[in-house]
């Protein structure tokens, strides 16, 4: 239970980033931080869920869970990025 609380925060941030990230654009705003949220956007589902082969999936093996971490506190540091820029 505790994972899907965490996946479903974690969705609204990338929701939150995506949606600075269209404002900004929208407003003409094209900086480096800019871009690297938008190339956040499009890869931070694939880096969290590339460790794991899904076709060979199995409970009981060790993962490296530290991959989901790792991508939201770079989506949150970018946002907070995100708010400097006008």
């Amino acid at each position: 239970m505790e994972a899907i609380r965490e996946s479903v925060e974690d969705f609204e941030y990338l929701v939150m980033l995506r949606d600075r990230v269209a404002s900004l654009k929208q407003r003409g705003i094209k900086t480096a931080v800019v871009a690297r949220a938008a190339k956040l956007l499009t890869e931070a589902a694939d880096r969290v869920s590339q460790p794991h082969a899904y076709a060979a999936f199995e409970w009981q093996e060790p993962k490296d869970r530290t991959v989901a971490d790792q991508v939201r506190v770079e989506i949150l540091d970018l946002l907070v990025e995100l708010d400097h820029q006008q």
